[in-house]
Formats: structure tokens, C-alpha cells, sequence
């Protein structure tokens, strides 16, 4: 009767403590909750070692087991969301989490942080055009739009001399623009120049 009143304790002590772990890894950004849980993992690891009369040294071997893995939990699932979050919670839980655990959760950390810096050099690189070298021209593979074409009709301003086709030459000395005016002048008028 003893034994099964034993093992059935040990069992709800196990229990909470993985439900602890769990609150633990969902509410990683809390250091106030976090510090309670961890107190909490203390206590029943303590109850626990008081039941079953361990000694001091088994006792707070649990305890520092029961805390590393509360700890290294929360930063594990701190790193999925935010790396340098992570890394902040860390530094905080270092002198709690054991050395073996520690050096896995540095290993996530940077491989976090790799992969963060990789996603982001690989973003910038689809903002810019692909350049491609033939011959003697570089090409881009963006598609660029066509110019746009020069009117083909011809402005009535006198920016132009009407003689001088396809050239860039000004018309002498205002001549059209006076023309135009003129033109302007007998449509408003309705006569014809």
C-alpha cells in the first residue's frame, strides 16, 4: 500500500514538473514567471526528496537538475522565436543551466543566429537584378520597360523648324512661334490666316 502511495506521488510530482517545463517554454518572455516557476520546480523537487529522504546532496542534485531543465527549456523555445532574445534569456539562466545542457543550447543559439543572417543576405539578394555578362554588355534579367516614343506630330510652338526635318535645330528667330500665335488667334476668332 505504501509502495503504490509511493510511486503514485512520484508520478504527480513528474507530472507537474513537465507541466512547469511547458508553462516554462510558453512564457519564456516573462522572467518574473519564469523565476516563479523555477521556484515552483524547487519546492516540489524538495517535497519530493523529503518524502523519500534523500540526502542533502541527491536533494539539491534534483534541484539543480529540475532548474537546468526548466531554464534550458524556456531558452530552446525562446530561440525558434527570437534568437537574440534567446540569447539575452541566456545569459541570465547561464549560472542555472548544467554545463552539457549549456553547450547544446550555444550550439542553437548560433546556428539560430547563422540561419537568421543567411534568410536575411538572401532577402536583400531578390530586392536587386540578376546581371548577366555577354560579350561585351552586361545584361539584367529584370525586365525593363520600353522607352517611351517621341511625339511624331509636330508641335505647332515653333520649337522646330518645320523645314528642318529630324533635326534638333531651332526655328530662326521665332519665326514659328509667331506663326502659331497667329494660328491660335484666327481659330479663336473663327477666321482662317
Amino acid at each position: 500500500m505504501e509502495r503504490a502511495t509511493s510511486l503514485l506521488d512520484d508520478r504527480s510530482v513528474a507530472e507537474r514538473l513537465a507541466d512547469l517545463q511547458q508553462d516554462a517554454s510558453l512564457s519564456w518572455q516573462d522572467t518574473a514567471h519564469l523565476r516563479l516557476l523555477g521556484r515552483t520546480v524547487v519546492n516540489e523537487l524538495r517535497y519530493q526528496g523529503e518524502r523519500k529522504g534523500w540526502d542533502a546532496g541527491r536533494t539539491d542534485t534534483a534541484v539543480r537538475t529540475g532548474l537546468s531543465d526548466l531554464y534550458a527549456g524556456a531558452v530552446e523555445a525562446a530561440i525558434v522565436q527570437d534568437p537574440e532574445r534567446a540569447a539575452t534569456l541566456y545569459d541570465h539562466a547561464r549560472v542555472v543551466i548544467q554545463p552539457e545542457r549549456q553547450a547544446a543550447v550555444e550550439r542553437k543559439i548560433e546556428r539560430a543566429r547563422e540561419e537568421r543572417r543567411v534568410t536575411e543576405v538572401v532577402g536583400s539578394l531578390a530586392d536587386t537584378p540578376e546581371i548577366r555578362h555577354t560579350d561585351r554588355t552586361f545584361t539584367t534579367t529584370r525586365r525593363v520597360p520600353p522607352r517611351r516614343r517621341r511625339r511624331t506630330r509636330r508641335r505647332s510652338c515653333g520649337r522646330r523648324w518645320p523645314g528642318w526635318r529630324g533635326s534638333n535645330r531651332r526655328a530662326p528667330t521665332g519665326l514659328g512661334r509667331r506663326r502659331g500665335a497667329a494660328r491660335r488667334r484666327a481659330r479663336s476668332t473663327g477666321s482662317a490666316p
